[in-house]
């Protein structure tokens, strides 16, 4: 009988969410049937009603960026009706203020339709869904009207999407587990586990940052803040929120005081043990672009992560620099970018991990084909970069949308994980023989 092939081993990916940014590489990636993704996100967004459903719950992390993340996953795999996803998006109209609306919305979901006008689109979303993933979603929501109506604490339901007021359902039904719930959430949409991952164990984390002049950003919402065109010096996860007469005895000290302060008051976080398996085991490490000191910096901050990825000597190490400014990055070029990320990476220099061993390739948009350079992000010094052999610079935009071009950043890239994998199973069947 002719000898059968065994089957092809799925490319193992690991992606660092830069939020938005991330988007044009994430769908060609959960796409490919021979590539196995996981995306690393954090939960420190503590801005709209992300905010709102954190301050109420009083010990979760956010819980948008793991929706809009199982949202564009959902899409692209169509793994459950278009309604559902739509529903999870949609946001509440800003007159709904009432504590009862918890429970209304609940039996807008359960029963596909609302006598308040308006939850008419909620229930015009819910009621050509199947019963089963009504009644599971109305559980949900139904629990986190339950949570609502035994507390005083204050709730406003105005522009809230609907989708983070069913996680913070799952979050309470698995017993304030906060990772238990990112998987319950991706599992209402057809998502397995380990598809997306919070990047730490769930312990409860608040984002500041001291910008450039000393200041003190008090929470992720300012520091992300386009209107204050921000320039950040350094970033903390505190374990408690900042409020009050705190916030204004910190805002006196001076940069080095508050630093000091802050940096006692540091959150106890440890890495997912899932996640760090997943990067263990990767063919291909992504750090993607985005918003630097929000989505990607806080991440690379996680006790452990770099000892993981470091321990993993045969992955490709891919750092994908921004195209365009963002409101946090002012000022910056691709290289303060990188030598932020691997300050970072190194816990703030404290380890001494080569940096080789975090990443292995550099890839910076050039924007010298652009007349208007003004929103675009310089290269900046290149020859103070480590190993500039692993430097590729070049147009990696989509036309001049201000966003990557997935097929000129990963085509190479997988190519070369797939030949290192092959090259290492090849290797690992010679020595068993």
């Amino acid at each position: 009988m002719p000898a059968t092939s065994a089957p092809r081993q799925r490319l193992r990916v690991v992606l660092f969410s830069g939020g938005r940014g991330s988007g044009p590489l994430t769908t060609p990636l959960v796409s490919n049937p021979r590539i196995a993704l996981t995306i690393a996100i954090n939960g420190y967004d503590d801005g709209a009603s992300t905010g709102e459903v954190r301050s109420f719950l009083g010990d979760a992390l956010g819980p948008s960026d793991f929706r809009k993340n199982a949202s564009r996953l959902a899409r692209v795999l169509g793994t459950v009706p278009e309604q559902l996803i739509d529903l999870f998006d949609l946001r509440l109209q800003g007159d709904l203020t009432e504590r009862a609306t918890g429970a209304e919305l609940a039996s807008a979901v359960r029963l596909g339709s609302s006598t308040d006008p308006r939850l008419q689109a909620v229930g015009r979303l819910a009621a050509p869904l199947p019963a089963h993933i009504r009644q599971v979603v109305s559980e949900r929501l139904e629990r986190f009207a339950r949570e609502l109506q035994a507390t005083d604490r204050p709730f406003s339901f105005a522009d809230c999407s609907v989708g983070n007021l069913v996680f913070a359902g799952a979050f309470l039904l698995a017993d304030r587990r906060f990772n238990d719930a990112v998987d319950q959430y991706c599992g209402l949409v057809g998502l397995p586990p380990g598809i997306i991952e919070n990047v730490t164990d769930g312990t409860n984390a608040f984002l500041v940052a001291i910008d450039a002049d000393g200041r003190l950003l008090g929470s992720e919402e300012e520091i992300v803040d386009a209107k204050r065109r921000n320039r950040i010096h350094d970033i903390f996860l505190l374990a408690s929120r900042l409020s009050g007469d705190g916030l204004q005895q910190l805002a006196m000290l001076d940069r080095e005081q508050l630093a000091r302060v802050l940096a006692a008051r540091g959150a106890p976080v440890a890495l997912n043990a899932r996640l760090g398996d997943a990067i263990r085991h990767a063919n291909l490490i992504i750090y993607a672009p985005g918003t630097q000191h929000s989505s990607l910096f806080p991440s690379y901050l996680t006790p452990g992560l770099s000892e993981a990825i470091a321990a993993n000597l045969t992955a490709i190490k891919l750092l994908v620099t921004n195209i365009q400014a963002d409101a946090e990055i002012t000022g910056s070029s691709a290289v303060d970018i990188i030598d932020r990320a691997v300050f970072y990476l190194k816990e703030r220099g404290r380890l001494g991990i080569p940096t080789p061993c975090l990443i292995t390739h550099y890839l910076l948009n050039d924007p010298k084909h652009i007349e208007n350079e003004a929103p675009y992000v310089p290269l900046g010094r290149l020859e103070s970069l480590e190993v500039p052999r692993l430097i590729r610079v070049g147009n990696y935009e989509e036309g001049v949308t201000g966003r990557h071009d997935a097929a000129k950043i990963l085509g190479p890239f997988i190519e070369g994980a797939v030949l290192r994998a092959q090259t290492r199973l090849s290797s690992h069947q010679a020595g068993g023989e």
